[in-house]
């Protein structure tokens, strides 16, 4: 990670056109920022905390501001006790920067899109036009060992087509769709989500039912396995990656707005005020923690009203939604 500087901008940003959705050329735009190669993010449970303790520093807030400030809370992490121990009144954004304590998941983030001009409430977005889609995909050794128990075919399991993952190399293990407003330098946060995830965890469920019926066999027609290597690849192989894909969903989402764009406001919905703007009900609402229990981690505040790029596109009652925010 390496930080933007205070009033830093970013020429692509600049550049975009105003007042208006991106469409796909902007998108596309924005989906060429990561350089060349591969954009590892590297994580651990927490890492989070330090990321965003590391942005405040950059801004000069000693720590004593930081216990009265909004991220007053994360200064109680393990992880950044330790890295803060003995270091007094003042708070090193690189020593934040840099500090990792414990092995790390290394994901890979690659860009994608989402969305459309046309009939666009298909699409669970809140306005017409285009996300762009942040897909944080698993390490090099998950897709080994997942090649190794659930032997893929043409139709790898939990691999769902039609949504917005990886289709070129390592397989995605969750997402982020980013609205993404260059006028005002704003974002929201339209839904972080993991297929891959919640479809592996119902797999297991399934499996376990079997064996401990005395079968064997996998529970759904798809799998070239048996049902005890889906048990063992979920609990032994997936376990760490369950416990850590919305965090670090979210986190390389902030990382890339504000350090490849430039942008540092984030908005973000709540769940039943999400679910009324982009007019989900039913089986399809997602789960409340995610856009409950993961912003508050984040210290994002909960506020009445839109993100302001979005007022317009709103009819009045949605506008006065409420939705979480958070300044980086």
């Amino acid at each position: 990670m390496r930080l933007r500087r205070h009033g830093a901008t970013n020429d692509l940003t600049r550049a975009l056109a105003p007042d208006a959705a991106l469409d796909r050329r902007l998108a596309e735009e924005i989906r060429a920022s990561l350089p060349r190669g591969r954009t590892l993010f590297r994580y651990f449970r927490d890492r989070f905390a330090l990321q965003l303790l590391a942005y405040a520093a950059a801004e000069g807030r000693s720590l004593p501001e930081m216990r009265r400030g909004r991220f007053g809370a994360l200064l109680q992490k393990p992880s950044v006790r330790r890295a803060l121990s003995g270091r007094g009144r003042c708070v090193d954004w690189e020593l934040l920067d840099t500090y990792f304590p414990v092995p790390t998941q290394d994901y890979e983030i690659t860009l994608g899109l989402w969305g459309s001009e046309g009939d666009w409430h298909w699409n669970q977005t809140s306005r017409a036009g285009y996300n762009v889609v942040l897909q944080l995909n698993f390490p090099h050794a998950h897709d080994r060992a997942y090649r190794r128990y659930i032997r893929p075919g043409d139709d790898p399991p939990f691999a769902r087509g039609g949504h917005p993952v990886n289709e070129d190399g390592l397989h995605t293990m969750a997402w982020a769709r980013l609205d993404i407003d260059t006028t005002h330098g704003e974002v929201l946060i339209e839904e972080i989500q993991s297929d891959w995830i919640r479809d592996a965890e119902a797999a297991s469920e399934d499996a376990l039912r079997c064996l401990l019926a005395g079968g064997f066999a996998a529970p759904w027609s798809v799998f070239r396995c048996d049902a005890l290597d889906i048990f063992r690849y979920v609990e032994h192989v997936l376990g760490v990656h369950r416990r850590l894909w919305a965090e670090a969903t979210l986190a390389a989402s902030l990382w890339f707005l504000r350090e490849r764009l430039g942008i540092r406001r984030i908005s973000m919905h709540t769940h039943e005020g999400g679910c009324r703007v982009k007019r989900i009900a039913g089986r399809l609402r997602p789960p409340r923690s995610l856009y409950e229990n993961v912003p508050r981690a984040f210290c994002f505040e909960r506020v009445v009203g839109a993100p302001r790029f979005l007022e317009r596109s709103l009819p009045r009652a949605l506008a006065r939604e409420e939705f979480w925010h958070l300044r980086i």
